[in-house]
């Protein structure tokens, strides 16, 4: 199954590269073909739904909520997180675990953090972000007011490691794990909560501690 899976990812990520050789193929701008937007909202939005999750909606909730454990802070050792307000640092446990070891993975063939460059919005934040971003999802579209959704930047990214994080991320896709939206500058991605939950206190003890 794995084999079929990585087989398929170097298909789609050469078929642009052989096309390109015939000169009566047109060029269309995509992002990436990996990760289709037809319907990625609705699928985030039924994760948040299937979960009973509502969407934060100011700062004194969210001030609440992570009071409340509900929402933990992100990782501060393999993940870069200083372009993120302190405030908006966090995420639902689960998104969390994910996002760790994701940088995990990434600073272990890299020996370089992982950047994260949105994580938790509240929808006061997401209402003005939306007013200027015409790219950033309506308030009540977006799961980054519900805390499962973190954005990577690209523009930190060298070919080899975006490559890198496509395949990874794909593959996750592919094994139910997340849902990916490649956006023109970053990955969108939102962590699927399993049916055994995540206990994100014994998994930090077990794969985070020198």
């Amino acid at each position: 199954m794995r084999l079929l899976l990585i087989l398929a990812l170097l298909f789609s990520l050469l078929t642009p590269a052989v096309a390109a050789r015939h000169k009566h193929v047109h060029k269309v701008k995509t992002v990436c073909t990996l990760f289709p937007t037809a319907g990625s909202l609705a699928r985030q939005g039924a994760e948040a739904e299937r979960l009973g999750l509502k969407r934060i909606q100011d700062d004194r909730q969210l001030h609440q909520m992570t009071a409340d454990g509900l929402l933990v802070i992100l990782p501060s050792g393999r993940a870069q997180v200083t372009s993120i307000a302190p405030h908006y640092r966090f995420l639902r446990p689960w998104t969390v675990a994910t996002l760790t070891e994701l940088a995990e993975n990434y600073y272990f063939d890299f020996k370089m953090t992982l950047f994260v460059s949105s994580a938790v919005r509240p929808m006061t934040y997401q209402r003005r972000l939306a007013r200027w971003n015409h790219a950033a999802a309506a308030p009540d579209k977006s799961v980054h007011p519900v805390g499962i959704a973190f954005d990577l930047p690209k523009n930190r990214l060298t070919k080899q490691q975006r490559v890198w994080l496509q395949w990874k991320l794909w593959y996750w896709t592919q094994t139910g794990r997340v849902i990916v939206e490649e956006e023109r500058y970053c990955f969108h991605v939102v962590p699927i909560k399993q049916d055994s939950c995540y206990d994100y206190e014994s998994w930090r003890d077990i794969h985070l501690t020198d």
